[in-house]
């Protein structure tokens, strides 16, 4: 909905993010919007405090594992994702072009990839409330899995050769690489 990258943790920052989203999404009048963080210290701190608490904001935060039973895992796992899936296997050389690239990973990830959790929506469609057509729920899934094995057919680790067999044999382990029973010398 927003993001922010910042080279500390801060909690103005976080305040800016969710301020933007709040003003750029539209929510019913008078319904209050839980926000789901962590007790990180980004999260809790004066600026946010202040903020939720003004009379035209309808935004009543929760505290994961203190509020409610459960994590913020979701919003983990979409963390998890855009690094393994997208930021580890680029060379970003500084701040700024790793600003401009998640410009583009983020719209990719939200607007563009489907997700199998979502019967194959993006969360853009599920946030607006795309209904999804069990008819063409089969097709979105032959797409789905045929760009999954184009992916992977042109993913390599950079160590093996890049043919992709050679590449589904090679495992990670400590940090060194092995193909077969060869252990090689060269980290990843």
């Amino acid at each position: 909905m927003s993001w922010r990258i910042s080279l500390k943790v801060s909690g103005k920052i976080r305040l800016d993010s969710i301020r933007d989203a709040y003003e750029k999404y539209p929510h019913p009048q008078g319904e209050e919007i839980h926000l789901m963080t962590d007790g990180g210290c980004e999260n809790r701190n004066d600026f946010i405090e202040n903020y939720l608490n003004e009379p035209a904001v309808s935004i009543k935060q929760i505290i994961a594992q203190k509020d409610v039973h459960f994590s913020n895992s979701i919003v983990e796992s979409v963390n998890k994702t855009i690094k393994y899936s997208w930021l580890y296997r680029k060379d970003i050389p500084d701040f700024n072009s790793l600003e401009r690239y998640l410009d583009e990973v983020i719209v990719e990830y939200n607007e563009k990839r489907t997700h199998y959790a979502f019967k194959y929506l993006t969360p853009k469609e599920v946030f607006e409330g795309t209904e999804v057509d069990e008819n063409e729920l089969k097709e979105r899934m032959k797409i789905a899995r045929a760009k999954r094995i184009k992916d992977n057919q042109g993913a390599g680790c950079g160590v093996c050769p890049s043919t992709p067999l050679v590449c589904l044999l090679c495992i990670e382990y400590r940090g060194y690489r092995a193909v077969g029973s060869d252990l090689l010398e060269k980290p990843c």
